[in-house]
């Protein structure tokens, strides 16, 4: 790996978490009252991330996607397509494993992989950063914080990755627990797929817009 072009890069992403520095680093909703919410995608890019793009185009909707590192340049045409297309992209990890078992060494090793990746292929470094699983240690966030300017929970889980979910379990959860400025999680997976049409008509009959995190952020 290149180590000089890493440190140069990572002086660049420490900036860019200094000009944020009066916002959260953490975050798992927005506080405003306007009827606004942001649906973002775990795990691509891949099979899917297509389809996904192709139903939110059809329905005039914004989404997040936070891609694994290792995945990016197999389905760079994609990854390209999510940005032109006006989403936000964020890292989620180079290879997808529990980050609260590496070292300091070790995930500082990741972050370098993924975002040297994520800079070939867009030519930039993501700023948001969500941890595999949802797992990062108070120390680790120190860490992340040095080379991202938001570390991305979410306030609904519909936990759509369990196989034992149905359809209209996973819609009526999240339609259940809507309110202004939430963040959903969602997978690139099949059924999230298939259930995504009526997820964002059903959002959209409530009086919402469905936009990206950095628009989210902006209200």
């Amino acid at each position: 790996m290149n180590w000089k072009r890493w440190f140069v890069l990572s002086f660049v992403g420490c900036f860019c978490a200094a000009i944020n520095a009066s916002d959260p680093f953490v975050i798992r909703a927005v506080n405003t009252t306007q009827p606004v919410v942001a649906l973002t995608f775990d795990d691509g890019p891949g099979r899917y991330t297509d389809d996904i793009l192709d139903i939110l185009k059809v329905h005039q909707s914004k989404a997040s996607f936070f891609l694994i590192g290792s995945k990016l340049r197999r389905y760079q045409g994609y990854v390209k397509r999510i940005e032109k297309e006006d989403h936000t992209i964020g890292n989620h990890s180079y290879n997808h494993h529990h980050i609260t078992v590496q070292s300091h060494a070790e995930l500082l090793k990741n972050i370098a992989k993924s975002q040297l990746i994520f800079n070939d292929v867009l030519g930039r470094l993501p700023i948001y950063f969500r941890p595999p699983y949802g797992e990062v240690s108070l120390e680790q966030e120190t860490l992340l914080k040095k080379h991202f300017s938001y570390l991305v929970r979410w306030s609904i889980d519909p936990k759509d990755w369990d196989k034992k979910q149905d359809s209209s379990a996973i819609v009526n959860h999240i339609l259940m627990t809507l309110k202004p400025g939430v963040i959903i999680v969602l997978h690139e997976r099949k059924q999230t797929v298939k259930l995504l049409p009526e997820l964002i008509v059903a959002i959209q009959q409530k009086g919402y817009q469905l936009v990206s995190l950095d628009s989210l952020l902006r209200f």
